[in-house]
């Protein structure tokens, strides 16, 4: 049986996350390049965070 290799990366804080982006304005590039994730990846945080209610501190 073949496992795939995952990389274990580190979490993003979503709290942290919604701050940074509706607080502090910063743009989903901005963002992408501070977590080192893709547009596409913040996007989806984005979604989680809708979805869960999550507020920034």
């Amino acid at each position: 049986m073949i496992y795939p290799v995952r990389w274990q990366e580190p979490r993003v804080d979503l709290r942290e996350l919604a701050k940074l982006r509706f607080i502090d304005g910063w743009s989903r590039k901005k963002l992408a390049s501070h977590y080192g994730r893709t547009e596409e990846a913040i996007q989806n945080y984005f979604q989680k965070i809708k979805k869960k209610g999550i507020l920034p501190d």
